[in-house]
């Protein structure tokens, strides 16, 4: 099993792994001693040993010209530039980014594609592809905006890419990394695709997508109370790690250590080739003109 499910609070962690997710989930560690500290701290030299060694075995061999530079694009509303690559007028930190990146034309995304994730009636009630939703972008424009640095990134044209994409609709949004995951796999030769949710607030919609999917592995770390669920289901079981803060304040290098400790571990276990990442701007830095939204990148 690759993941499971971690409960992080100021002073204790529950963990249970992708074999026994229900029977361990929540349970309390004994009292953290100078004993435990001391054999806390040599299994983690010994894990950063171990990952090391595993680092170096790579074979970063490549054929061919190095894809370089960062793509970036925006769906287009609440000031996150106009679609078209041109930079917004919104945030100083924005105006830098676009100014840093190379410019990537947003598209609507098609009835196919939203279908390979959402339902019929979803799609049916959204405005046609050809049709702009009023007042920024709707659900079409906040997946195109993620399928349009797919082919780009995969092909080799750019290394990376970051997608600006407005707030939508809390109680059915579209799910933009999912439809990205399921079109580089139905329609651009990916296999394996790792998801990394870094939202403030815990959201079970994406995760759920790929609960029975060993070819998704689900990442998320977010603030909150409630127990992590299960770590997958049927064949997916073990390729969902949910990891929740009970504290309110989170640092650095909390994130830091979450992503050392965890994801890359279990990232170099897995071999994605393709890596999604969900976040808020609000998280970032970034303030004063998206309205709380929401940024992706490959």
């Amino acid at each position: 099993m690759l993941g499971g499910v971690y409960r992080v609070g100021v002073a204790s962690v529950g963990v249970a792994d992708g074999g026994s997710a229900q029977g361990r989930a929540g349970r309390r560690l004994p009292q953290q001693g100078a004993l435990f500290q001391a054999r806390r701290r040599g299994r983690a030299r010994g894990r950063r040993a171990g990952l090391e060694a595993e680092l170096q075995q790579l074979d970063l061999g490549v054929e061919g010209a190095v894809p370089t530079g960062t793509g970036l694009v925006s769906d287009g509303g609440h000031g996150a530039g106009h679609g078209d690559g041109r930079p917004p007028g919104g945030p100083p930190a924005l105006q830098e980014l676009f100014q840093r990146c190379v410019p990537v034309q947003c598209r609507p995304a098609s009835d196919e594609e939203l279908l390979l994730v959402h339902s019929p009636s979803f799609v049916a009630k959204l405005e046609p592809p050809e049709s702009p939703s009023p007042g920024g972008s709707g659900p079409r424009g906040a997946v195109g905006a993620a399928l349009a640095l797919l082919e780009p990134v995969l092909g080799g044209a750019l290394r990376n890419g970051v997608a600006l994409i407005s707030p939508q609709d809390p109680q059915d949004p579209p799910q933009p990394a999912a439809v990205a995951a399921r079109v580089a796999q139905k329609q651009l030769g990916v296999q394996r695709v790792l998801i990394v949710d870094w939202s403030p607030r815990p959201g079970r919609s994406l995760a759920q997508i790929f609960q029975e999917d060993p070819s998704v592995l689900y990442f998320g770390a977010q603030r909150g109370l409630e127990p992590p669920p299960s770590a997958g289901d049927g064949p997916g079981e073990g390729f969902s790690v949910e990891l929740r803060w009970e504290q309110a304040a989170v640092t650095d290098g909390d994130f830091a250590a979450a992503a050392f400790n965890l994801l890359l571990p279990i990232g170099l276990q897995f071999q994605p080739q393709l890596v999604l990442v969900e976040a808020s701007l609000e998280d970032l830095g970034v303030r004063g003109g998206l309205g709380g939204g929401a940024g992706g990148s490959l």
